[in-house]
């Protein structure tokens, strides 16, 4: 015998079953200030928009750019099958200065360190002040 489904759901008589069956809950962590605004933006611009509504909006709108301008900041996903693991060197303050930007970001430490690699391999190197004051001295 089958087990029951025992799944909960927000369904009321005014909601239609399927309209509803396209509903799945996340939970996500966010500060009062990300929460706040989605409710005081979503009331401004239409007061009988939902917040499932407002969501898909921004994640239609939104997510493409983001999904591009990561890749030009380095933070992409990478081909399982083209990576491998690399051991390096690094310095404390390379170490600790990952973890700050891990902690403030959410990003994985791992992925801002591939993102700072790939941004200094593409970019040509900007010369050093010292660099330029002995070329003028010449």
């Amino acid at each position: 015998m089958p087990k029951k489904n025992h799944r909960r759901t927000n369904r009321s008589a005014l909601t239609p079953a399927s309209q509803d069956s396209q509903i799945t809950y996340r939970v996500w962590k966010l500060d009062a200030a990300v929460k706040e605004a989605v409710a005081e933006k979503r009331l401004s611009r239409k007061p009988t928009q939902t917040v499932r509504e407002f969501i898909a909006e921004a994640v239609e709108t939104e997510l493409s750019e983001l999904v591009s301008q990561l890749a030009e900041l380095g933070i992409a996903i990478e081909d399982s099958a083209s990576t491998a693991p690399v051991r390096y060197p690094m310095s404390e303050s390379a170490l600790k200065a990952l973890r700050h930007a891990s902690h403030w970001s959410g990003l994985d430490q791992s992925q801002l360190f591939v993102a700072c690699l790939r941004l200094a391999t593409r970019r040509k190197r900007r010369r050093s002040a010292t660099t330029k004051s002995r070329r003028s001295g010449e």
